[in-house]
């Protein structure tokens, strides 16, 4: 049975490191979403117009995606699917119908790692994720934020990520 598993991004490389955790850890076939939250202008014209595909296109740049194929493919086995997704709510209930919506086993949470802002309509998605969820899982890892794109790719792949 293939685990559905929710994972944070910011569109970093180093964001990866839960990606790569999802796929070393026990051993089952997993779906991943790799998940982005951002808050929606109140605008009747934002909302008629907004596309989820749009929007991750415009922030997805191509190492990023050249990094989850790679993950992808070095875990070919494990990984049956890598989505990109973005949560549009405001609100804890929003973001549980969003982990029910898309049938969430596992959600990663990264234990020091500070999400950056990828658009001006970026929020920060731990506050969510913290919230008495009994699907989550701790995963640290020790940061450099000196790394260029390359190093951080090389990074993911050696790290061994600390399950709490």
């Amino acid at each position: 049975m293939v685990q559905n598993v929710l994972i944070p991004t910011d569109f970093t490389i180093e964001s990866l490191n839960l990606l790569k955790a999802a796929a070393t850890m026990n051993g089952r076939p997993k779906s991943i979403i790799l998940f982005h939250a951002i808050h929606l202008s109140d605008s009747i014209t934002d909302l008629l117009f907004f596309s989820k595909s749009k929007f991750i296109e415009s922030i997805a740049n191509e190492d990023f995606l050249t990094a989850v194929k790679i993950v992808r493919n070095r875990y070919a086995s494990i990984i049956k699917s890598v989505e990109m997704d973005l949560f549009v709510g405001r609100s804890s209930r929003a973001f549980e119908n969003f982990v029910a919506g898309n049938a969430v086993d596992l959600i990663l949470i990264p234990d020091a790692y500070k999400f950056r802002h990828a658009s001006d309509r970026s929020i920060d998605p731990l506050g969510y994720l913290h919230r008495g969820n009994k699907r989550t899982r701790v995963i640290s890892w020790k940061q450099n934020p000196d790394l260029s794109a390359a190093d951080t790719l090389s990074e993911v792949f050696q790290f061994d990520p600390g399950l709490k």
